[in-house]
């Protein structure tokens, strides 16, 4: 599938509303989602191929699809499944404009760290990214039910990832897994949670997407002698049971919320009632 040239004349004639600039926003966005499930040795998986084909096609009137390095990258994954550093960060920086600035950065990776803390000198490295694959495995039910922007996220290091060495796992304080580190950032990242570096991960914007809702995810990582309060660490941070699941729990939407079981409850008002009849009993 070649993207050509003349795709965009539907913008010439008319044919793009006023919400023209949202759905560059969630084009834009989408790309990046799309561009950031690649693997350790640039590979782009043959469902995240898919999804950039549905993706050119849902998006073909944009004047985005028009811009010479969007359409020569896209052109060369098709052609060889892959995309190199450098096609991914000119990528980026072609499409950046189209974002609002606070999520630009993300599109980078690290950023300066959180100005209170670089005023102490104590974050070491400080990441925005762009959550990768938050569609699968019922992942999206657990972001609309579980995730709130603001919270803190667990990262879990998954070194025997068929696709990475340095992937790592984003999972809620509920138990629930969201998504992936993009390997751009999870290639240095690793590094730190492998060396038990503490470090603090929250999310910073939650925004809607057409396929899943788009996580964005901000993380300082600071020395290991740090005494700051409400750190985590690799080898930990929540109970185990949670932190350390074997897999993602699976979510029925069907499923109506579990009742409370009140039987303890009965039992020892029970208990209690009879004991209270008891005493009155004795004392007449």
């Amino acid at each position: 599938m070649q993207i050509q040239s003349g795709l965009s004349h539907a913008v010439d004639a008319g044919h793009v509303s006023s919400s023209g600039k949202q759905r560059a926003n969630e084009a834009a966005l989408e790309l990046v989602e799309i561009c950031n499930t690649m693997t350790h040795d640039g590979r782009i998986l043959d469902e995240s191929i898919a999804e950039l084909r549905d993706w050119a096609r849902h998006y073909s009137d944009l004047e985005l699809m028009n811009r010479p390095v969007v359409r020569r990258t896209i052109n060369s994954i098709f052609q060889t499944g892959q995309i190199s550093d450098a096609e991914r960060s000119e990528l980026y920086l072609n499409i950046e404009k189209l974002l609002p600035r606070e999520l630009q950065q993300a599109l980078r990776g690290k950023r300066a760290p959180e100005p209170a803390d670089r005023a102490r000198g104590l974050s070491l490295e400080a990441y925005d990214f762009v959550v990768s694959e938050t569609h699968y495995e019922d992942r999206t039910t657990a972001i609309v039910r579980y995730a709130t922007q603001g919270d803190d996220v667990l990262l879990m290091r998954d070194p025997e990832n068929a696709c990475s060495p340095n992937a790592i796992v984003l999972r809620l304080p509920s138990g629930f897994d969201v998504g992936f580190v993009p390997e751009f950032a999870a290639r240095s990242l690793a590094q730190y949670l492998d060396a038990g570096y503490p470090y603090r991960a929250h999310i910073r914007r939650i925004l809607p997407g057409r396929v899943a809702p788009v996580l964005v995810v901000s993380t300082d990582v600071y020395p290991p002698d740090s005494s700051i309060e409400g750190l985590h660490r690799s080898s930990g941070g929540w109970k185990m049971s949670l932190a350390f699941a074997p897999a993602t729990p699976l979510i029925d939407p069907k499923a109506a919320p579990r009742q409370r079981d009140n039987t303890v409850a009965r039992i020892v008002l029970f208990a209690a009632v009879a004991v209270l009849a008891a005493v009155v009993l004795l004392s007449i």
